[in-house]
This record gives structure tokens, sequence and C-alpha cells, in this order.
């Protein structure tokens, strides 16, 4: 019965992967109508001056819900931890997400592309909303995104941290072939705790994608390289330090088609 299986597997119609363009960036693009896919997503941030390191994961499944118009529903799981070495304070959170994504206009007609995408997670003492608005330009191999967001925490249970963030995203992609295109991300995130002003901090480095029959990977690795710090912050010793961005990030995507 197994060898049945596999070859009735090799002998069906094979359907490639279509990879996101960028780990951090999103582009227009939208699964067809009834196509699904299985996605992991993986992004470690790493170094604070109080040895702080996050870990953001999500496992969920992306389904094209009509013609442009995609859904994903997903569970992370992010990890915190301060003072590695006896991983003296410790924190995970798990949440359900819902995530839509809508294109409004095709950028197959004339390589330009217009999207949102609208995101709710909600945990045991914290939900999330975020919207986001997508331009991307398609020039021959190259493709250009710019991404605008805005995402608002409800925090209750005694818990406190930043409420509101904003993030500005400009990528760069060139198609190299074969399935395999490398690029450029710069990324502008802004913190804001009860409407206070706490910085934001500047990311660039970069990235790439590879697409392989039925799986697609990504994977890019953001250096801060700027930080505008709140007045408070300005004094505390550390040059590219402030208390919602880390000096270091990366994120591993994966996507499977069934």
């Amino acid at each position: 019965m197994r060898w049945l299986f596999l070859a009735v597997a090799l002998a069906a119609p094979v359907s490639l992967a279509s990879p996101r363009a960028f780990p951090l960036a999103w582009d227009s693009v939208t699964l067809a109508p009834g196509a699904n896919e299985g996605q992991l997503w993986v992004a470690p941030h790493v170094t604070r001056a109080d040895r702080y390191t996050r870990f953001d994961n999500r496992l969920g499944v992306m389904v094209g819900i009509a013609e442009h118009v995609e859904m994903m529903a997903a569970i992370d799981v992010n990890l915190e931890f301060t003072g590695l070495p006896g991983l003296e304070n410790k924190k995970i959170d798990a949440m359900l997400t819902s995530l839509w994504h809508v294109t409004f206009h095709d950028r197959g007609t004339d390589g330009l592309g217009i999207s949102a995408i609208g995101r709710g997670s909600i945990g045991l003492d914290i939900a999330q909303l975020e919207a986001r608005l997508i331009l991307d330009k398609e020039l021959g191999n190259t493709l250009i995104a710019v991404n605008s967001a805005i995402s608002r925490d409800f925090l209750w249970s005694g818990r406190t941290g930043m409420d509101l963030r904003l993030e500005q995203n400009i990528a760069v992609r060139y198609n190299v072939g074969d399935g395999f295109a490398a690029g450029l991300e710069f990324q502008a995130r802004s913190a804001f705790d009860d409407k206070k002003y706490q910085g934001t901090a500047v990311y660039v480095g970069p990235s790439f994608t590879l697409s392989v029959k039925k799986l697609w990977f990504s994977v890019g690795f953001y250096a801060q390289v700027y930080v505008d710090k709140a007045k408070e912050d300005h004094d505390n010793g550390q040059l590219l330090d402030f208390k919602d961005n880390e000096h270091f990030s990366l994120r591993f995507m994966a996507g499977f088609l069934p």
C-alpha cells in the first residue's frame, strides 16, 4: 500500500510552490482560490544591554479564499529570555492568529500591485491588531515592495509594555532564476507606550528565497544600523539600544504545498 501511494504521488501533476517574495516585507501576490499551503516562521531577535533575546514563531495554514483574497489561521508562540546564562527571567506567549490579505490591484496587468493586510491575535493576557498597506512594482526580474503598518497591543491582567508600533519597509529583490532570488530589505520600527514615544530603530540586511517543487524557503538577516531614542534614553550608555528593539534579527520562513 505504501508503494502504491508513492507511485500515485509521483504520477500526479506537480504544483510548484510560490514563495513569499521577502521574509519581512509583504508583496501583493495571493494564493489562487482553493489553493492552500502550510507555513512555518521562526524569527530570533538577539542582543540588548540586558541580554534580552526573543524568538517569534508561527505555524499556520494559508488558504486562497477567492480571487485576490487569502486567509491564514495560525498559532503564534513567542519566547522571551533575559539574562540567558541562567535563564533567570523567561516568558512564553501563545496566541491564536487570523490574518487576511486582499489585493486591490493585480501587478500582473501593469506591474503595479496594491494590497492590504488585517491581522488579529489573542492570548491569555494580550490581544493584537495590525493593519498593513502594501505597494509593489515589478520591473523585469526586479521586484520593489513598500509596506506601511500599524499595530496595537491590548494588555490586561497586570501586563505592561509597548502598546503601539509603526513599521515601514522597503525591499528590493532580483530573480536570479531556477527558483532562486536575492534581495535587500530596510525596516524602520517605532514604539510607543501609552502614547509616549519610545524610539525608532532602522534595520537593513540581505534576504534570499528558494522554491523547490512543493517547498519554498525564505531567510533574511538584519542588523540595527540607526536608532532615534526617546529623550530619557539619550544617556543610557548604549549606542543602538532602547526598550523595544534588538541589535540583530533573523527571519526564516518555509512553505509547503499539501
